[in-house]
């Protein structure tokens, strides 16, 4: 059985840099796409292929996976929410930053307080 958070706090940690930098290059490619005022069906024709990509390649590459995910998201979102574009890139940067950072500060306070169990 794989594990998806990783197996260790290094692992966790790693995970959530490439979560970050697999969110900041997908966020780039969408505003890349709403940069061209892009028609319904281009946003979907790219939203369905971002989304065979995911397929493809989260199981080797995570944080390429990621890119391919933050794509598909966002365009999705996109279409249904009056909110501006900016506004959803913005907040899926700085939502997985936050995120992650939190994540990777908790993995590395629970791995201390366990390795200090473990020696008392």
């Amino acid at each position: 059985m794989s594990n998806v958070t990783g197996a260790d706090t290094y692992a966790r940690v790693a995970r959530g840099l490439q979560r970050c930098v697999g969110t900041c290059v997908g966020v780039a490619l969408t505003a890349l796409v709403f940069a061209f005022d892009s028609p319904v069906w281009a946003i979907l024709a790219v939203a369905l292929a971002s989304q065979f990509t995911i397929e493809l390649v989260i199981l080797r590459n995570y944080a390429v996976g990621m890119v391919f995910m933050t794509v598909t998201a966002l365009l999705m979102v996109h279409m249904v929410s009056p909110e501006p574009a900016s506004s959803l890139l913005i907040d899926r940067i700085s939502m997985t930053v936050l995120g992650a950072g939190v994540g990777a500060v908790q993995s590395i306070v629970i791995s201390l307080f366990m390795a200090r169990r473990r020696r008392s």
